[in-house]
Parts: structure tokens; sequence; C-alpha cells
């Protein structure tokens, strides 16, 4: 199983950059996020880079445990659970 980290929160930024410009740093590392998973799928590597869950994994737990949902998938891994722009390739992967 892969290794589970939380992205940081616009408040870890706060208390140095301000409440709004914390805002628009979080929300500039959510759209890093999108692009870069959109490539990583691509390649087959790193579907959610939230919490650092590759294909292979996701692959294996829809196997083993027989899993039929991007939900399904959440529970059992934790990929898809906080940004969500790794839904839609684990859609794929379901598919």
């Amino acid at each position: 199983m892969t290794e589970k980290h939380s992205p940081p929160k616009s408040r870890w930024f706060s208390p140095w950059l301000g409440k709004q410009t914390a805002q628009v740093a979080e929300n500039e590392v959510i759209q890093m996020q999108v692009v870069t998973t959109e490539i990583a799928a691509e390649e087959g590597v790193t579907v959610c880079y939230c919490f650092n869950v590759d294909e292979e994994s996701i692959k294996s737990a829809i196997k083993k445990h027989k899993l039929c949902s991007v939900e399904a998938v959440g529970l059992c891994l934790e990929a898809g659970t906080h940004c969500g722009s790794c839904h839609s390739r684990i859609q794929a992967l379901l598919d």
C-alpha cells in the first residue's frame, strides 16, 4: 500500500500570506495537482497525488476487493477523497 499524505490547507499559509492570498495559493496547488494527475494517468504512474496512490495499487484493490465505485476505492485506499481531481481516472480503471 502507498504512503498517505494530506496537502497543505490554506490555514497553513495564512500566518505568512494573509487569508485571501493563502486561498489563492491553495487553489494553485490544487490546479497543479490536476495537471500532474492528468499527465501521470497517461503514463500509468500516480493517480491520486493527494494521497500518493498509484495506478497499480488501485487496480490491485479493485481486483482483490471487487470494488465497483470511486467511493469504494476511496474507502479502501483514500484515493479520490480529497480534491477529487482523480475521480475520472479512478472511474476509468473501474470501467
